[in-house]
Order: C-alpha cells, then structure tokens, then sequence
C-alpha cells in the first residue's frame, strides 16, 4: 500500500504546529483504519518484489539461469510450472512477471 497521501498530511500538519497537535489532528482525517494501522505500525513500504524474501531466491536464480540458457520470456514460465516452481499467490506464471523478475535484478 502506497502511504503517500498519509505522509503528506503528516507533512502539512507538522509543519504548521507541533507534533503533539499533529497526531492529535491526523485523527480527524478521513484515512481507513488499515491506513492508520499500517502506518502506526511503519508498514506503509508496499510489495517486496520478487526475490526479495529467502524462499524466493531459488526461483529467481533458476529464471536468470533460463534465461541465461536463451530461453525467451513465453517458454520461462511454461519451464518454471513444469519444474514445479510456484508464483507468490501460488497461480501459474506469466510472461510479464518473469519479465519484470529479470528487469529488476538484471541492474
């Protein structure tokens, strides 16, 4: 979850009064509880990508090593379901995703 909009009002509010009065205030502004929880509680980062946490890194070396072996970005996630490789939701997986996958650890 993108907390842009929360930081911002934090932003405005602190800077015109002092801090007290500006946990006081962002109270009163329209946010979900949701909103208010994950901030509270320093959860405002978003989605990890993928390869992030230790359980994915096997995955993400086996599409760099597919890839490295000249398959193209169709045919990885037809390998990857075969050798019994599965997604973060568990559904099969996409050309885009493998794609992105590559694209962010390839810099």
């Amino acid at each position: 979850m993108d907390c842009s909009r929360l930081r911002r009002s934090a932003r405005a509010i602190a800077d015109t009064q002092d801090l007290a009065k500006a946990g006081n205030q962002l109270q009163s502004i329209p946010f979900t509880r949701s909103e208010r929880g994950k901030a509270k509680h320093g959860w405002c980062e978003g989605t990890k990508p993928y390869g992030y946490f230790e359980e994915e890194a096997q995955t993400s070396e086996r599409i760099r090593q597919l890839r490295a072996e000249g398959l193209v970005f169709d045919r990885i996630p037809e390998r990857l379901s075969a050798d019994g490789f599965k997604g973060r939701s568990g559904d099969k997986w996409h050309r885009l995703v493998v794609n992105r996958i590559l694209t962010r650890t390839s810099g």
